[in-house]
């Protein structure tokens, strides 16, 4: 049984305001780890064997979409992970994916993270729903021809 592998994390767009289901969220980070449960409490809590501070973006709801068990060779997973961020394009990642334009980098996470933490950027997490986006949708169309 492997207990470890390669993961890969969804998260909140930092400044998504509704909670729309595939555009307000993207790739935050992926990884490989030897206990995909211990390096998860590691990035959304802290602590940990090195007493490890919580992602800056562990705040923005951030949900392992997937686990990709690998044996216990260094070599393999990192080979695994490598490819994986190549394919998401993951925006926290600093070291694999220095070409991303997308990418965020440490200092900017965490000047984002202290402003959610005080409160200048609130997040709006109303759902919205397709039925409404198509009626607003509708309503501007009718209101434009009109």
């Amino acid at each position: 049984m492997f207990r470890g592998g390669v993961y890969l994390y969804r998260a909140r767009k930092p400044g998504a305001r509704y909670n729309i289901p595939i555009l307000s969220r993207h790739f935050a980070y992926a990884g490989e780890t030897n206990s995909f449960h211990h390096r998860h409490l590691q990035h959304t809590v802290g602590g940990g064997t090195y007493n490890a501070v919580a992602k800056p973006w562990a705040d923005l709801d951030p949900v392992c979409v997937l686990r990709i068990p690998l044996p216990d060779w260094k070599w393999l997973r990192l080979s695994v992970e490598t490819v994986l961020i190549g394919l998401t394009w993951p925006v926290y990642n600093h070291k694999k994916n220095l070409w991303n334009p997308r990418r965020i980098p440490l200092s900017v996470a965490h000047r984002q993270r202290m402003a959610r933490d005080r409160g200048r950027h609130p997040v709006n997490l109303r759902p919205v729903h397709l039925f409404v986006l198509l009626v607003s949708l509708v309503a501007a169309l009718v209101v434009w021809h009109w």
